[in-house]
């Protein structure tokens, strides 16, 4: 091995990390200086470095003491625990990280009646959601069937002022179609009426030009004969005196 001093003084304190990886150390000086830890294994022919896995699998079996030929012997009991314990880390460990990069940071261990505890914390919390998630139900259903029900009244009052704006359009058409032909009437008998008077007053005007030829005859007449009667006398008179 290669000896390498990290500290100009005397060391005070050393600590290895939880997952093995880190020696942490302090001296006098209060210089604090943290060194990676890597791990090798012998081989034929030489030494490979062991991953990251291997050495806390190594770590954990230290601290479980299980990496000495005489092996605590476990109860039937505290066998099932940590059975159960071993099966509950892999299902929390597959649940949140693999398996292959999880590490003892990554666990933690608790008491049974703690995890019952949060265990059933866990189930009342799920019943609550559950039971927010029907009252939730419930009152979406009931919302949406009060939307329902008000879209069928707007579409009720809508379909009703619809057909009462159709009447009154039915009547007013109907007005105006009585109001023509009221019109058509009223100018009918109008131009009925000055078609009268035009040919009484054509008529009368006929009548009184008749009229006024046959004076005017009657006094051309009377003028002719009168102009008659002048040349007679004048005739006597020439006679008398010539």
């Amino acid at each position: 091995f290669v000896q390498v001093e990290v500290h100009a003084h005397a060391i005070t304190a050393m600590s290895i990390c939880s997952n093995a990886r880190f020696l942490y150390s302090t001296c006098q000086g209060g210089a604090v200086v943290s060194s990676r830890i890597k791990a090798f294994h012998v081989v034929e022919g030489g030494r490979e470095e062991l991953s990251q896995a291997a050495v806390d699998l190594r770590f954990m079996k230290f601290r479980r003491r299980e990496d000495t030929d005489k092996k605590r012997k476990m109860k039937r009991e505290e066998e099932r625990k940590a059975h159960d314990l071993q099966q509950k880390l892999q299902e929390a460990v597959a649940s949140s990280c693999s398996t292959n990069t999880a590490t003892l940071d990554d666990l933690m261990m608790i008491p049974r009646t703690y995890f019952q505890e949060l265990l059933t914390e866990i189930q009342h919390l799920e019943e609550r959601c559950l039971t927010l998630k029907h009252e939730s139900d419930s009152a979406l259903e009931q919302k949406e069937a009060e939307l329902s029900e008000k879209m069928e009244q707007l579409h009720i009052e809508r379909r009703s002022e619809r057909e009462n704006h159709e009447q009154k359009y039915d009547q007013l058409f109907d007005q105006h179609k009585e109001a023509l032909r009221r019109h058509e009437d009223e100018l009918r008998r109008a131009n009925s009426d000055f078609s009268k008077r035009s040919r009484a007053a054509e008529d009368e005007h006929h009548g009184k030009m008749s009229k006024e030829f046959e004076k005017e005859n009657l006094l051309l007449g009377e003028l002719q004969s009168l102009k008659e009667q002048h040349q007679e006398k004048l005739l006597k008179i020439d006679e008398k005196h010539s």
